[in-house]
């Protein structure tokens, strides 16, 4: 006669080295989850183990980006020189020319 625990699934044993530091903290971790949570927990975390960790990724990426912006729009504020003066209008009327408020650069700095 098989025994009534192994009706709904496979029993997987583990055991935990406590000498050493990564079986200790994930020794903490899982004594924390009360009992009948402990599988859904395993294996979530084994199921996410291979999975990226998208919003540590989005949060990378934003510091990448937003730290590139910062270095653009300094290097810009560098040389850029500011008159109180309103430009005229034939520096307006060029293609190439890139005018830029300092109001906007400033803005764009602090974001």
């Amino acid at each position: 006669m098989k025994d009534d625990s192994l009706k709904n699934g496979y029993r997987f044993s583990i055991r935990f080295n406590l000498n050493l530091p990564n079986h200790q903290k994930a020794w903490d971790k899982t004594n924390v989850i009360p009992a009948g949570k402990r599988s859904d927990y395993v294996v979530k975390a084994i199921l996410a183990y291979d999975e990226p960790d998208t919003e540590t990724l989005i949060k990378s990426l934003l510091s990448a980006v937003t730290d590139e912006i910062k270095a653009y729009i300094d290097k810009r504020l560098e040389s850029v020189s500011f008159n109180d003066a309103k430009p005229d209008k034939k520096r307006r009327s060029k293609k190439n020319d890139e005018t830029v408020s300092k109001d906007v650069l400033d803005f764009m700095k602090g974001l």
